[in-house]
């Protein structure tokens, strides 16, 4: 069983992998390693595996849900916030991958991922602050290598640490307030930029604009709403800020490829 849900800051939980009763998200980093065993998310992007052996990271703001587990085995999953996450300064394609909801593999080719996982679930739970410290440090450093082993051959930079402070601040903004009626301003003004300078930074580094990033939020939150049938649609989608039944409808049908009517029926069926 999971020890605790995800925390706010830096965790790391051991457990024997279950399938999940509904979808969730949390602002962290999600990184897992499982072994003796496979798991099958759900996400609003398609079903993924993941497969023994492997790193696997997304960005948890996301809705996801294990769906499937085949095997006995157990998994180590690391939460990594928003700030921690910013400090590794990560290759700028890598972050725009991850903040537009892509999963991201990497096979323990060496077979030195598995130990290391488990230490660190160790380390981490101990208490002492020392090896807690040691273990964000350790999992930082193999995520940048991750990172610069996935893109080393495509020539791309990493992000400048000013923009990667300042998306940081936005971020925390848009996650905090993006079912509120926010502007671009609002966003700039979390970080003290101006909305030029916000844009920029958005197109830079998530590979989308302002606007879009919020609205994938918010259909992402609509789509969460919609699988657990917690509301009409109509009422989802005021939630989410549509004022217009059928802009939301559009809006979520160019986003998951089917409507509203067909994900509540996938649910049930």
């Amino acid at each position: 069983m999971l020890e605790h849900d995800p925390l706010p800051g830096f965790s790391v939980q051991r457990h024997t992998p279950v399938v999940m009763a509904h979808s969730h998200t949390h602002a962290h980093l999600e990184v897992n390693f499982i072994t003796g065993a496979r798991m099958r998310y759900r996400t609003p992007q398609g079903d993924v595996w993941v497969e023994p052996n492997q790193i696997t990271l997304f960005w948890a703001q996301f809705d996801h849900q294990a769906v499937t587990v085949e095997g006995d085995g157990d998994i180590v999953n690391i939460n990594l916030p928003l700030d921690t996450l910013s400090e590794l300064q990560l290759p700028v394609e890598f972050l725009a991958r991850l903040f537009r909801g892509d999963i991201l593999f990497a096979q323990d080719r060496a077979s030195f991922d598995r130990p290391l996982f488990r230490q660190w679930h160790v380390d981490w739970t101990s208490g002492v602050e020392w090896r807690q410290q040691q273990t964000i440090q350790e999992v930082g450093l193999r995520i940048r290598r991750m990172a610069m082993a996935h893109i080393q051959s495509q020539g791309l930079q990493t992000a400048s640490p000013p923009d990667l402070v300042r998306v940081q601040k936005m971020l925390n903004f848009v996650f905090a307030h993006y079912l509120d009626p926010i502007s671009v301003n609002d966003v700039a003004a979390s970080a003290d930029l101006s909305a030029a300078q916000a844009r920029r930074i958005f197109q830079h580094l998530l590979d989308c604009g302002v606007h879009q990033f919020v609205r994938r939020l918010r259909l992402s939150h609509a789509h969460r709403m919609i699988m657990r049938n917690e509301k009409p649609v109509t009422a989802i989608a005021l939630e989410v800020g549509f004022n217009s039944l059928s802009g939301f409808y559009t809006a979520f049908t160019d986003h998951y490829g089917q409507p509203p009517g067909q994900v509540v029926a996938g649910a049930r069926g």
